[in-house]
């Protein structure tokens, strides 16, 4: 099981650099473990559900010099999209080429951004790795590359730089629909975690969801174009009942906001990405309404790390004693149930004994290139299922 190494490795690594405080090696084992992680997804052959829908979207994209002839208007994926598949096409007319760009290029500033913003660069990478590895580098290809956009916009959103942001707003704006929370960002980032704010926060969950049940065409003159409408009320069909946006809340406002309560409590001088803890909060109300998280993975990096920075602290905590180490792997474990329900969830429905990790596993490389065609009817029969167009993706 060539996904069992990552782990084990990173645990060790974790241990003994991020806990165990040794420095020798460190930048060595930390560019072995981006190799291994680029030679895993971007030598994968058919592994993951979007990446089945996104190859075969791959063999219908013209080349560039048929590109002109696509109406960019009318076209179901966004512009930047088009025209990237289209370039890497003309260079090599092999999805596979184009996958392992994606892989050296999402991973790539993922790993800069750890290293850049946090000694504990090996508990960062294993919870990217267990929690988001395989979504980022399998599933939502087209948004882990808006995402990365902001991660490299980001210093200049707290540099004030606001002309260099919104390029890259808009560069992933033009990769990904959802992109568009982005351009909001700036008005709320120097915005505190205060009792106003709650209030403020609770009078627009109530305001949003009025609007969204009684004048949807409001929001549909805030969208503009005809794509994000759709999208719009795509997400927006999905309904949720009473205990289904309960578990949304516990899990993505009121853990989160115990987390960082805590973490404050523990470390007064701990700021780091503190500008963007009001606007997640309120983007997590946007979810809980919706019923879809996707919105959610644009702050998935900064998580990542102040996670880790949690852990690591709790570990190193000595008024916790001998429990330290105990409690920081309950936390871990206790995040981690959702995710496990989730790629353990039964698909027996759509193809006799699997599982929704079967989209994984078993791993085929382009050396062996084994197919399983399970992975299809689990993705385009889950899709099919729940009435929902695979393309939204």
């Amino acid at each position: 099981m060539i996904y069992v190494i990552p782990l084990v490795l990173l645990v060790t690594l974790a241990l003994l650099f991020d806990i165990g405080g040794y420095r020798k090696g460190r930048d060595f084992w930390y560019n072995f473990v981006f190799i291994f992680l680029v030679t895993i997804s971007g030598f994968r052959y058919k592994v993951g559900g979007d990446t089945l829908a996104y190859m075969k979207f791959f063999e219908d994209v013209p080349f560039l010099d048929g590109i002109s002839e696509v109406n960019f208007a009318l076209s179901r994926f966004e512009p930047f999209w088009l025209l990237t598949i289209s370039f890497f096409k003309s260079i090599i007319d092999d999805f596979i080429f184009f996958q392992f760009v994606h892989a050296v290029f999402v991973n790539g500033v993922l790993f800069l951004f750890i290293r850049k913003n946090t000694s504990n660069i090996f508990s960062s990478i294993l919870i990217y790795y267990v929690f988001f590895y395989l979504y980022f580098n399998m599933e939502i290809i087209r948004e882990s590359i808006a995402i990365c956009l902001l991660i490299i916009g980001y210093p200049f959103l707290a540099e004030k730089k606001w002309l260099q942001y919104y390029l890259c707003c808009t560069a992933a704006f033009l990769f990904h629909s959802s992109a568009i929370i982005l351009f909001f960002l700036p008005l709320f980032s120097g915005s505190k975690i205060t009792f106003s704010f709650w209030l403020f926060a609770g009078c627009f969950f109530v305001v949003f969801n009025l609007i969204l049940n009684l004048l949807p065409s409001i929001i549909h003159s805030i969208l503009l174009s005809d794509r994000l409408v759709n999208k719009f009320d795509s997400y927006s069909s999905v309904y949720l009942s009473i205990n289904g946006m309960i578990q949304l809340f516990v899990y993505y406002i009121f853990v989160p906001g115990c987390i960082l309560f805590l973490f404050k409590k523990l470390n007064k001088r701990y700021s780091k990405f503190s500008d963007l803890y009001a606007y997640y909060f309120l983007v997590c109300l946007v979810v809980v309404s919706l019923g879809i998280s996707r919105f959610i993975n644009f702050f998935v990096p900064f998580m990542i790390i102040f996670f880790a920075d949690f852990l690591i602290h709790i570990v190193k905590k000595r008024s916790f004693h001998n429990f330290s180490f105990a409690i920081s792997i309950l936390i871990f474990l206790c995040l981690l149930v959702p995710k496990w329900n989730y790629y353990s969830r039964d698909t027996s429905y759509l193809a006799i004994n699997t599982v929704k990790f079967n989209l994984y596993y078993p791993y085929s490389s382009i050396l062996s290139k084994e197919e399983y065609l399970f992975r299809e009817s689990i993705f385009y029969g889950g899709f099919e299922y729940h009435g929902v167009d695979a393309s939204s993706r």
